[in-house]
């Protein structure tokens, strides 16, 4: 038979509480990395993925007509709305969960990350498209997750 004396389970109930505690710090966390992370592939015109994306067209730089930088070559900045339109939401009600996406057009946002060729938009991802997961965000999480690992076992 197995005993747990009282200081042992005192210690599991710290660890209990810390870790209940700092889940919803850590969910934040990882969501402003990510859409930090995101900010730098509008600045660097690439992939979660690390690939660059297609360049516009000269009529397309050409027709431009709005934004702070008409006519610029500054792929989907613009106007800056598509980029100030991700987030990060976390939800704690029944489940722990982090969303990060963008509260933007869907039909424009899915245009963007996909491509549509019926239009001739290539694909220009500026969220992750497939089911794996970006090395550049699995590294934030890593290093998130050792971050709450550390406030839970101080």
């Amino acid at each position: 038979m197995v005993t747990i004396n009282k200081n042992f389970a005192s210690v599991f109930k710290q660890i209990h509480d810390n870790a209940k505690k700092n889940f919803k710090t850590l969910l934040f966390r990882v969501g402003e990395g990510l859409v930090t992370e995101t900010d730098l592939g509008f600045i660097d015109s690439i992939s979660p993925y690390g690939k660059r994306w297609k360049s516009l067209k000269p009529e397309t730089i050409k027709a431009r007509r709005k934004g702070p930088n008409p006519g610029s070559d500054r792929i989907l900045v613009d106007s800056g709305r598509m980029q100030s339109s991700v987030n990060h939401v976390e939800k704690t009600f029944f489940r722990k969960v982090l969303t990060i996406g963008s509260n933007d057009n869907e039909d424009k946002v899915l245009t963007h990350i996909f491509g549509n060729t019926a239009k001739n938009v290539p694909a220009r991802p500026f969220l992750p498209n497939s089911n794996v997961l970006p090395k550049t965000w699995e590294s934030i999480l890593l290093e998130e997750f050792d971050w709450w690992t550390n406030e839970v076992f101080p």
